[in-house]
C-alpha cells in the first residue's frame, strides 16, 4: 500500500489506519484508490437549557406533524443529569436546512415544536445549536445503517479474534 501526503512524500506500508469523520472523506479532502463506498447523513441538535422543568419525567418527547419536516423528538437530559435541559433532535431534510439558519432561528423552530406539546413552555435561558454538516472537521453526523451493515459483515471475521472486550 502506498500513501502520498501533502508535499508529495510517499510512504509504503502493509496497512494504514485512517481516523477521520466520514464527512471529511465524502468532501474528497482525502483521496482513496479505489474509492471508498461510504454513505452518510446529517443530524443536528438544539440544546435548550431552561430555568425549571415543565415537562414529564420521560426520556423522549416526540412530535407528530402533517409533514415529516416538522416531526422530531426531544431528548430529556433532566432525567439523566438533573439539569433542566431538552435537546431537539433534527434529522432528515430539516437537519440540512438547519445549517442555513442562525442559532436564534433554529432555536425558535425548536421552541415552536415544543410549545405545540407544552403551551406553557418558557423560553430557554441558554441554547446551543450544532451545525455538523458544515463543520469542516466533520461534514456529517450519521452513518446510514445499510452501508454500515455491509462493512461490519466484511470486517467482523477479521477483527473479532483480536477484540476481547472494548468496555461494552
Amino acid at each position: 500500500m502506498m500513501v502520498t501526503v501533502d508535499g508529495g512524500r510517499t510512504f509504503v506500508a502493509d496497512a494504514v489506519i485512517v481516523s477521520v469523520p466520514i464527512g471529511v472523506l465524502k468532501a474528497n479532502l482525502i483521496e482513496f484508490e479505489p474509492k471508498l463506498d461510504l454513505g452518510m447523513g446529517n443530524k443536528n441538535k438544539i440544546a435548550l437549557h431552561f430555568d425549571h422543568v415543565f415537562w414529564p419525567n420521560v426520556e423522549l418527547l416526540g412530535t407528530v406533524a402533517p409533514t415529516s419536516y416538522s416531526c422530531g423528538y426531544f431528548l430529556n437530559l433532566h432525567k439523566a443529569t438533573g439539569n433542566p435541559v431538552l435537546v431537539y433532535m433534527a434529522a432528515g431534510r430539516f437537519a440540512y436546512d438547519l445549517e442555513n439558519l442562525s442559532k436564534e432561528d433554529a432555536t425558535k423552530f425548536a421552541m415552536v415544536q415544543l410549545k405545540k406539546m407544552f403551551p406553557e413552555a418558557t423560553e430557554p435561558v441558554q441554547y446551543l445549536v450544532s451545525h455538523w454538516g458544515t463543520n469542516p472537521n466533520t461534514f456529517w453526523s450519521a452513518s446510514p445503517t445499510k452501508s454500515m451493515q455491509s462493512n461490519i459483515i466484511l470486517l467482523a471475521p477479521k477483527i473479532s479474534a483480536s477484540i476481547t472486550n472494548n468496555g461494552y
